[in-house]
């Protein structure tokens, strides 16, 4: 498994889902375009899709002002991490979680 860091161009639906599959790397718990043997395999270690959107900008449709928002990962997903790896890589600096 890879921890990947994606930056979609547009919110349509299945935009990582869809091309991370079709490359042969389809997302934990993504019982849609997974096997049979992984959708079953998955829900043991991860207890859902593990897809997260840490950091979203948007345009506020009357005012066009650009709005920014974070938000950390979850917990369960924090947790399945932390029994995975003892950190994570991001943006090239090691860090705990």
């Amino acid at each position: 498994f890879t921890l990947v860091k994606a930056k979609p161009t547009t919110g349509r639906t299945h935009h990582i889902r869809v091309p991370m599959a079709h490359l042969g790397h389809p997302l934990v718990g993504d019982v849609t375009y997974v096997g049979r043997k992984r959708s079953k395999a998955d829900p043991q270690w991860c207890p859902r899709q593990f897809l997260h959107a840490w950091h979203l900008n948007v345009t506020h449709p009357r005012t066009e002002e650009e709005k920014s928002f974070e938000v950390p990962l979850a917990g369960d997903l924090a947790t399945v991490l932390k029994q995975a790896f003892s950190q994570v890589e991001n943006d090239g600096e090691m860090i705990p979680i």
